[in-house]
């Protein structure tokens, strides 16, 4: 029961931890990349 318990709990430590680099490095560059797409259109007034 106890090796269950643990197993678990190393699970969802596993998908927290790879949520937590995941989604914030996938914000960043989208954030980037759209500001670098914006860039060229606002300076041509679009």
């Amino acid at each position: 029961m106890q090796e269950t318990a643990i197993l678990l709990a190393r699970i969802q430590f596993r998908f927290t931890v790879s949520f937590h680099i995941i989604f914030p490095a996938i914000t960043i560059g989208l954030a980037s990349y759209l500001a670098l797409v914006n860039i060229p259109r606002q300076s041509r007034g679009l």
